[in-house]
């Protein structure tokens, strides 16, 4: 895969499937909502600029595959027993690749999605944890849910990621209820240039139904009941873009912060390339919520904008948030964002901006097509939140026939 010019993207508008190599060269591969899938079961059959080593450069500028956060966006392998397949997954900023090496049983479908924003429900987690990374997360799939356990190792980088002790990193897992310790794990920081790692063998994954995403993030382990042994500078809690007359309001809320110097607020009108537009101060170090918010007044009409924060520490450390969208409407009827989050436990959301008062309708079908909840609902003009619970339904994929003001589009949810 070789693309002429400055911005090295690929981007795709439909599923895909390769049953020769994928040769990323030192381009990225966009998937966007859809799915990228490579048949070949060899394990070099996904190719990089930077080899397949066992340890990588913490650089993706050697070749990496993106999806869009909250869809079903994802890089699939298949797979055969005993061999290590690598997932170069990642963002223009940060390269987090996963290795899965399934050990026993026969052919798989596995697949992976880089998440660059908050976990939910970070505060949840087993009494061993003191922290959930912030910062980012993966979604890993298998197809078949009886199948091999297998070896799932999870590439960090030690600074940005803010890994204090590697003896003392963990993988955790949302098992719907709270983010569980996969400890005992194995973690290693290699000399050099290479990116550190830390990995769970023979991992027997539940994986209830086909393609329902198991999450798994970075976690801090405590040292003893009292003394926390690895700290991420800020638990973000949510980040919201909110159109107003002639501007766009920013508000977040952290649940604890470290040594937190301030935010840069970051926009970017096509969600690739992102400038800095203002600036928060934090508050340094606190265990309670905290409030913020930052109204960006250089914005135009019937312009999308995306926004992140890039929180900095006071000794220099940074990391990123989710990524938010919000538009001004002039001469446009509506504009609305996706559910989020996706995959959700089934308490998700998403935004809507009408420019007059108007209905919408929600048809939503499981994924044998059939009809399995409705709801209506008469909005004001402007922008609002909306809230839905489907915590009733059984896990799955689900499809949204979504009507506004009389015009049909459609969305994909996952719910675990």
């Amino acid at each position: 895969m070789a693309k002429p010019g400055a911005i090295r993207e690929v981007r795709m508008n439909r599923d895909a499937l390769c049953d020769g190599i994928l040769a990323l060269n030192d381009d990225f591969l966009n998937t966007q909502t859809n799915i990228f899938g490579v048949a070949n079961v060899a394990p070099g059959a996904i190719t990089r600029l930077g080899g397949n080593a066992p340890n990588y450069a913490p650089s993706t500028a050697q070749g990496f595959v993106t999806s869009t956060v909250g869809s079903a966006g994802r890089l699939s392998r298949t797979t055969a027993p005993g061999n290590t397949y690598l997932f170069p997954v990642g963002t223009l900023s940060s390269w987090r690749p996963v290795e899965i090496t399934p050990t026993t049983g026969g052919v798989n479908v596995y697949s992976v999605q880089f998440v660059q924003s908050p976990p939910a429900n970070m505060t949840l987690r087993a009494a061993s944890l003191s922290t959930i990374n912030p910062a980012w997360f993966h979604l890993i799939e298998r197809q078949l849910p009886s199948g091999s356990p297998e070896n799932i190792r999870i590439y960090h980088d030690f600074t940005p990621d803010n890994i204090c002790d590697i003896n003392n990193v963990s993988i955790a897992e949302w098992n719907n209820t709270l983010w569980d310790d996969l400890n005992p794990v194995v973690s290693m920081a290699p000399p050099g240039p290479f990116m550190s790692w830390t990995q769970k063998t023979g991992y027997p994954g539940a994986y209830p139904t086909p393609f329902v995403s198991n999450q798994f993030a970075l976690a801090g382990r405590y040292l003893a009941p009292s003394i926390s042994s690895c700290v991420f500078p800020v638990e973000l809690l949510y980040l919201h873009a909110q159109p107003l007359e002639s501007s766009i309001l920013l508000n977040w809320e952290t649940a604890s912060e470290s040594n937190n110097s301030g935010f840069e607020i970051q926009r970017s009108i096509d969600g690739l390339s992102f400038s800095a537009v203002g600036w928060v101060d934090g508050i340094g170090t606190s265990n309670s919520n905290t409030s913020y918010s930052f109204e960006d007044q250089d914005v135009a009409a019937n312009q999308r904008y995306f926004y992140r924060l890039r929180q900095v520490d006071y000794d220099g450390g940074q990391s990123l948030s989710n990524i938010v969208e919000a538009i001004l409407l002039s001469g446009i009827d509506y504009a609305m964002g996706g559910f989020f989050p996706n995959p959700s436990n089934g308490q998700t959301s998403l935004w809507l901006s009408l420019a007059e008062a108007g209905s919408f309708n929600l048809e939503l079908y499981n994924a044998l097509g059939q009809e399995v909840l409705r709801d209506f609902r008469e909005l004001q003009a402007g922008y609002s939140v909306l809230n839905f619970n489907f915590s009733s339904l059984p896990k799955g994929a689900y499809f949204a026939n979504l009507k506004v003001n009389g015009e049909r589009l459609n969305k994909r949810l996952i719910i675990e």
